[in-house]
């Protein structure tokens, strides 16, 4: 197969059949079609059907409410065959024959090219973002029509998922491909174009507010190539903290941001460069003391621990300030080998150890040590203090830094404590881990692997920790299913923006979201079945900051 076309409709049925009409006269024979239907209701949805059953070369998806405009091509792309992928609009009217090899070519003559669209569209940038006309200017490949190299989609993405409903995810799209090294291309061919035909179709409130929402993020991320027309390649970042939880919680963020531009250098100011030591999605960490040149940068990523929301996960927070989609949570330490020789010092092999931490034991009415002590096990107590962790062995007390301690901890069977620093420093290496929550806290909002984490709600006894302790023994973390949902109904209920605008129908979601939680409570399978069905709800298509929880967690 040489090409996968891939179309999203929402209503518009003569449009679309008149594209398909033109897509066959024209595009040969070696191309199939994904077309995505996004809850049509003019009998678009009855038509496809009819046309699949007639064209082995089509397949349908259907989605139950508007996904939007990236979304859909996204999930296509991890669907398609072909070696090249065709973004199609369907009030696109291809009258040229042969269009699909003309465009192809191009890949043969430039083995730089990333994206290949039809000249007449837009094709540059104005100061604030927005899309212009200008034939002796191009900065980026409109989405109406784009062919890429498949396989160079997958390396590197298509759309990105910050990007709500629609606008912006092109021009993104090319600005991140040409900051990598890649070059963009416009041919004429001979079509016809309906704009915006589909935008009609849509809430024009909704519509408005993702677009707006939408070039905030966009010049998150390109204010300083709109400035000077150029990409330096190198963007510095600053978190600096008194708090090092939070600065474990930009570890993710960063390595999210290294993914989406692999070619780009990261460079860091912070105050704590031991958390950073290692981390390869930084290449220079420099200390606030020290002089650098940040006119050198294209863009500066600045964390501000102070605008956190208390409505997510810190580290889903610190994405949205950087403008980046994550789909794991928990922080990323990288101990050298100087801390697993000194680790391995400490904890020698031959026992099975197991980390606790020494606030637990301080809080904890019965004897926490001598418990885990009748299991079989070394008990290793730890203990955060100011800027290093101090490791507490029979031969004595052993001061290391947070990458010491990341060291220890991974050569422990589980680790046992509450929300907090040692807590974060576990997951970072996937230590199986037994949390205690409360005051408020969860595991989730905490930002822990919860795929390798059992949780104790706050005034546990004996018995109830026994029993936890066996299960993060064996690795059984099916509780975490409820923590999971009960979070989920917290963040529908904070998402003020869109209660005030849909009010009646969030209440009516937010009950279904209850007798779910009593239906499905044990089985991750049997959760995820619930996400679905919550993904399909009306809240749920128009609130970002849920879509994200749903994508990381069914990524579990």
């Amino acid at each position: 197969m040489r090409y996968s076309i891939s179309i999203a409709v929402l209503n518009n049925l003569e449009l679309t059949r008149k594209c398909l009409d033109q897509i066959e006269a024209n595009s040969g024979s070696d191309y199939e079609l994904i077309i995505s239907d996004n809850a049509s209701t003019d009998g678009t949805a009855e038509f496809l059907a009819e046309f699949a059953s007639n064209h082995p070369n089509c397949r349908v998806i259907t989605y139950p409410y508007n996904t939007g405009f990236g979304y859909p091509h996204n999930q296509a792309l991890r669907l398609a065959r072909g070696e090249f992928f065709v973004v199609l609009n369907n009030d696109i009217f291809i009258h040229e024959k042969g269009w699909l090899e003309k465009l192809k070519k191009c890949f043969l003559d430039n083995l730089k090219l990333a994206l290949v669209g039809f000249a007449g569209n837009h094709t540059c940038l104005t100061d604030d973002g927005t899309g212009s006309i200008d034939p002796q200017k191009l900065e980026y490949v409109e989405a109406s029509c784009l062919m890429i190299p498949r396989m160079l989609a997958l390396r590197y993405g298509l759309f990105s998922r910050e990007y709500e409903l629609a606008y912006y995810e092109d021009t993104d799209l090319s600005l991140r491909y040409r900051q990598m090294g890649f070059d963009i291309e416009l041919v004429p061919c001979v079509h016809d174009h309906v704009n915006n035909a589909t935008a009609f179709n849509i809430d024009q409130g909704l519509l408005k507010r993702a677009k707006e929402t939408n070039k905030k993020t966009f010049l998150k991320r390109w204010s300083g190539y709109l400035q000077n027309r150029s990409f330096t390649s190198k963007i510095l970042v600053r978190a600096v903290s008194t708090d090092p939880t939070l600065l474990l919680q930009t570890t993710p963020v960063l390595r999210m941001l290294k993914e989406e531009q692999a070619l780009v250098q990261f460079d860091l100011v912070t105050n704590r460069p031991e958390i950073f030591l290692g981390n390869p999605a930084v290449t220079r960490c420099f200390t606030p003391d020290l002089p650098f040149d940040a006119l050198e940068y294209d863009r500066l990523v600045a964390f501000d621990f102070a605008a956190i929301s208390s409505a997510l996960p810190v580290p889903l927070s610190l994405a949205e300030q950087a403008a980046v989609h994550l789909d794991e949570l928990q922080p990323l330490l990288y101990p050298g080998e100087n801390e697993k020789k000194t680790a391995a010092m400490l904890l020698p092999d031959g026992k099975d150890y197991v980390a606790v931490d020494a606030k637990l034991i301080e809080d904890t009415a019965f004897d926490v040590v001598g418990l885990l002590s009748d299991r079989g096990v070394c008990v290793v107590v730890c203990d955060s203090a100011g800027h290093d962790v101090v490791v507490r062995l029979p031969g004595g007390d052993h001061r290391v830094d947070i990458a010491g301690a990341a060291a220890v901890l991974a050569r422990s069977l589980f680790f046992v404590g509450g929300v907090g620093l040692l807590s974060l420093v576990a997951s970072s290496q996937r230590v199986p881990s037994l949390i205690v929550v409360g005051h408020g806290y969860t595991a989730w909002t905490a930002g822990l692997d919860l795929s390798c984490t059992c949780c104790l709600d706050d005034g546990f006894d004996e018995a109830d920790f026994a029993k936890a302790c066996a299960e993060v023994a064996a690795r059984d973390f099916s509780r975490n299913v409820s923590l999971l949902q009960s979070t989920l109904l917290k963040c529908a209920y904070r998402c003020d923006g869109i209660l005030d605008y849909y009010a009646g129908d969030v209440d009516a979601r937010v009950g279904e979201y209850l007798r779910m939680v009593n239906l499905y409570s044990r089985s991750l399978n049997q959760a995820r079945e619930a996400l679905a069905m919550i993904h399909g709800s009306f809240s749920w298509r128009i609130t970002a900051p849920l879509r994200r929880l749903h994508q990381f967690i069914t990524n579990r």
